[in-house]
């Protein structure tokens, strides 16, 4: 399995662009942590810099 690393700022800017997009990017975001589509460090606070792990299978 491989997995790569990237930011939630970098998700919502390349794939969701303008404000009304952002927000529904981060709902979409926040649901794919919650599903564990998307992993990240739970210890540590969930911001637009957080880097989260996608996996590549």
């Amino acid at each position: 399995m491989l997995m790569g690393t990237t930011t939630i700022d970098y998700l919502l800017t390349r794939f969701y662009t303008g404000s009304c997009l952002r927000n529904h990017g981060l709902r979409v975001i926040y649901h794919l942590l919650a599903t564990k589509r998307l992993k990240f460090n739970l210890f540590l606070e969930i911001n637009d810099l957080t880097e989260v792990w996608v996996d590549y299978e």
